[in-house]
């Protein structure tokens, strides 16, 4: 991890602004470096990075803000729409579910590579009532989902399984389209026991006062995986790393910083909110701890991302496009 001193310098430089300003400013904050710090100069062509909506490309938010001046940070609510940008050369960068990397690497013949693992679990169980404290409490329930055929089920089976519990007879999982369509079924009292992503757990809880967060996936997960599992990563393209190895190592640096900022206990909500992502303060402090944002990279993300595949694979091989990914999946520099 070669620039986690310069990572950690300009965080620290980040806090130290904080420290001299004054209290509710917090929405105004900015990460300021100075220019030696900052290599940079002003692009006539921007780096062009897609970022998936929510958990996985919301480290990014900070970095959208401050280095605009080199990298046009994009949000976009599909995947799909995303892998298609890479596809096509219309975005260099992206965040993406790391099944979906590993989709698009089999699919194109490894020409993706992934830079960083950004997020973890994001998955809560959110109950009417408070009759769950632990997993083997799913037992005999019937447990509401809307991911259907991606990681999401591979890791809920995965976590069954590792807790001695059947995933096709000791628990009842119902899926659904989307996660609007989930939180109108709570709303309509039509669904006791579910599992929401981040934050639509958040939220659920803070509208219908029955409902509460019961568990957090990823806290599960750590209890079974010395390596935990991986949901969120960046990628770039192939061609793109080759022909800008400056570019890309200066990104990471300044998204490990980003991710950094944003997991800055009540300063980071609040600049997330202030910059739009959330509805209200509240819901920003309540959403982003359960988003487990990381910034792993080198040795410890190949470990991480083999474990992650190890699992998905063996739970359903379509939703890494039927191999797991070779060495060659991996950045190194």
């Amino acid at each position: 991890m070669k620039r986690l001193n310069m990572a950690v310098c300009l965080l620290l430089a980040a806090v130290m602004i904080l420290s001299v300003t004054a209290c509710g400013k917090d929405d105004d904050l900015h990460l300021i470096t100075s220019q030696e710090e900052t290599s940079s100069i002003e692009k006539e062509v921007k780096t062009k990075v897609a970022a998936l909506s929510g958990p996985v490309g919301l480290g990014l938010a900070k970095m959208k803000e401050d280095r605009a001046y080199g990298y046009d940070v994009t949000y976009y609510d599909s995947p799909e729409k995303i892998s298609s940008l890479i596809e096509n050369g219309e975005a260099d960068i992206a965040t993406v579910p790391l099944e979906t990397a590993a989709s698009l690497w089999n699919k194109n013949g490894g020409k993706i590579k992934v830079l960083a693992v950004v997020s973890l679990g994001y998955l809560q169980v959110v109950e009417n009532g408070d009759s769950i404290e632990s997993i083997s409490d799913l037992k005999g329930k019937t447990v509401y989902s809307c991911g259907e055929g991606t990681a999401a089920e591979c890791i809920f089976d995965y976590i069954l399984s590792e807790n001695d519990l059947d995933p096709e007879k000791d628990v009842k999982a119902e899926y659904v389209a989307s996660a609007s369509e989930l939180e109108t079924m709570i709303k309509e009292g039509k669904a006791e026991v579910c599992i929401l992503p981040q934050p639509d757990a958040a939220k659920t809880a803070s509208e219908n006062e029955k409902y509460r967060i019961a568990l957090d996936l990823e806290d599960e997960i750590e209890k079974i995986s010395d390596s935990g599992l991986a949901m969120g990563c960046i990628i770039a393209r192939s061609d793109y790393i080759e022909a800008n190895p400056d570019i890309i190592s200066e990104f990471i640096t300044f998204a490990e910083v980003s991710s950094n900022f944003a997991n800055l206990f009540e300063i980071g909500s609040n600049t997330l909110y202030s910059l739009g992502y959330f509805e209200t303060k509240e819901l920003a402090a309540a959403t982003v701890p359960g988003c487990h944002l990381v910034f792993i990279y080198g040795e410890d993300m190949n470990k991480i991302c083999d474990k992650t595949m190890e699992v998905l694979n063996e739970a359903n091989p379509d939703v890494i496009g039927n191999a797991v990914p070779g060495p060659d999946f991996y950045f190194a520099e």
